[in-house]
């Protein structure tokens, strides 16, 4: 009995610790892109387990090219997570959006698409 009851204790010890650590981790996040060429938009959204990770976050896309890509744009999603660039391209040129971390909310990187 003594010995179970050293179990419990220690169960319900390592579940004390576990939980503020669980409750405080980022969020995984992930970010869509799609280009429409007819106005020249780039458009997608931030989806996350945590409804605020994809509320007003940071997105900002870059034109991938040799050596370091350059930031083409950046916006804030809306408050569902949506986001709209218009910018300026080059045709051919591939672009990929992120999704900035924050201390609650993972950084997401979004497949490329050309334009």
């Amino acid at each position: 009995m003594k010995r179970l009851s050293s179990i419990v204790a220690a169960s319900l010890a390592a579940l004390a610790v576990a939980a503020p650590a669980a409750h405080g981790a980022q969020a995984d996040s992930d970010i869509t892109l799609k280009f429409k060429s007819s106005n020249l938009t780039f458009k997608g959204e931030v989806l996350s387990e945590r409804g605020s990770c994809e509320k007003r976050r940071r997105v900002i896309l870059f034109e991938k090219r040799p050596g370091k890509d350059r930031r083409s744009a950046r916006t804030r999603t809306d408050h569902m997570g949506k986001y709209e660039i218009q910018t300026v391209t080059t045709a051919g040129s591939k672009y990929y959006a992120v999704a900035k971390g924050t201390r609650r909310c993972a950084e997401a990187k979004s497949k490329t698409v050309t334009s």
